[in-house]
């Protein structure tokens, strides 16, 4: 989410939310099985293939199935994922975590970067550096990196 965020124009951004919102009948933040096939609806599809759409988008887009479509899940969605994997934007990302920049991500610089709000332990971001960190060195390079969100967005 964090890198779509980066690449995407303001203006893209600014077209989205106005979509979204307009989805969004009842402004929870959240987009409903309900929101979703009247949204289809009103761009002229049966109900029957609103359905059939909106069981596609509810199986492939609901990453944390919660029946939902947050905001995150929407834009992500809808971003131009090539572009948003450029080798320009993985710099661009993996430098904004790169805090000290030593050339790698280390989990203080995630936490300090993510951890908005939040009150994970450092085991948690220790966690997340060995899921992606390959070669078991303690931190990412960009390698690693670029490794993992080639993988994560297809």
């Amino acid at each position: 989410m964090y890198l779509a965020t980066q690449v995407m124009s303001e203006k893209d951004k600014a077209n989205l939310l106005k979509i979204f919102m307009t989805l969004d009948t009842n402004g929870d933040g959240k987009l409903s099985r309900e929101e979703l096939i009247n949204g289809f609806k009103s761009f002229g599809e049966s109900e029957e293939k609103a359905i059939i759409k909106v069981n596609e988008i509810l199986e492939n887009l609901d990453t944390d199935k919660n029946g939902f479509i947050g905001y995150s899940e929407f834009l992500m969605a809808l971003m131009n994922r090539k572009q948003m994997i450029s080798k320009k934007n993985l710099i661009q990302a993996f430098n904004a975590f790169d805090k000290n920049k030593d050339g790698y991500i280390v989990a203080s610089e995630i936490r300090d970067l993510l951890d908005i709000g939040q009150d994970y332990s450092e085991e948690t971001w220790a966690e997340i550096v060995s899921e992606i960190d390959k070669n078991k060195d303690g931190k990412i390079s960009f390698e690693e990196f670029e490794s993992m969100m080639r993988k994560f967005i297809r």
